[in-house]
């Protein structure tokens, strides 16, 4: 994959995410912000979001991603009765 954007200038990509990059999990442009029946997200549904944006970096300046395997551990760390977590990161 790295030799297909070889001669793209990764700096001009802005947040150093470019989604034909990574890996598809599902399909991101799709949350736009506008809710619609097939941007329903649960918990699995952000999952394949934070995967295929962790996927999509093509430099290494998008800080605040963990591996997915921290995104989980984090997530469940931080259920617990009295609070809805938003977020594994």
């Amino acid at each position: 994959m790295n030799t297909l954007f070889s001669e793209l200038e990764k700096n001009r990509v802005p947040y150093g995410i470019l989604l034909d990059f990574g890996m598809e999990f599902t399909n991101v442009p799709a949350f736009n912000g506008t809710i619609t029946d097939s941007t329903y997200v649960d918990a699995t549904r952000l999952k394949q979001i934070y995967n295929t944006l962790l996927s999509s970096r093509i430099r290494n300046v998008s800080s605040g991603f963990v591996t997915p395997q921290q995104f989980e551990q984090n997530w469940q760390t931080a259920r617990n009765s009295e609070h809805i977590v938003l977020s594994g990161v």
